[in-house]
Order: structure tokens, then C-alpha cells, then sequence
């Protein structure tokens, strides 16, 4: 079974969408699928799309649902950003 949740998640992170991000690291925080998750916010910080993704309707349910991970990936995004910005910047309603 762990090959194939290892086989699942590398064709995931080939095929990484702006409009299904948020859905993606969140299922892949869920299912403990760190080299997914890990793809997710490389591909968020690496391609320039952090402002796309943070405009979707899956990024504003992950800031009510997962917090954590919303903070985990302004946190991979901003380099070293307090804490308190980042969750100043998380809760705005940006």
C-alpha cells in the first residue's frame, strides 16, 4: 500500500494545478503524504503563483479549515516573517 501512496503522489506532483492547490496540500497534510505536501509549496513559492493560489476558493476554505497549514505555507513563502505577521496577514481576509 505504500508504494502505491508513493506512486499516487509523484504523479500528483507532476500534474500540480493553481486552482486545485489548497485542496491538494490539505489532503496530502491528511494523509501524512510529505513529499506531496512539500511539492505543493515548492510549487507555490518556485513558479510565482502564491498570489493565484491565495485567490482561490479552496485557499480561503484551507484558511478556515487548516489554519496551520496556511501559516506553514506563508511562512515557506516569506522566507522568515514573524509570526505574528503572518497570522495578522492569514486572518485579514485577504
Amino acid at each position: 500500500m505504500e508504494r502505491l501512496k508513493l506512486i499516487c503522489q509523484s504523479m500528483l506532483c507532476q500534474n500540480l494545478q493553481v486552482q486545485t492547490l489548497a485542496n491538494t496540500v490539505a489532503l496530502a497534510d491528511q494523509h501524512h503524504c510529505h513529499m506531496l505536501k512539500d511539492a505543493c509549496f515548492e510549487f507555490m513559492t518556485c513558479s510565482n503563483v502564491f498570489d493565484a493560489v491565495a485567490a482561490t476558493k479552496g485557499y480561503k476554505n484551507l484558511k478556515r479549515t487548516c489554519p496551520a497549514l496556511v501559516i506553514e505555507a506563508l511562512r515557506r513563502q516569506a522566507g522568515h516573517v514573524k509570526h505574528e505577521q503572518l497570522i495578522i496577514f492569514c486572518f485579514s481576509g485577504n
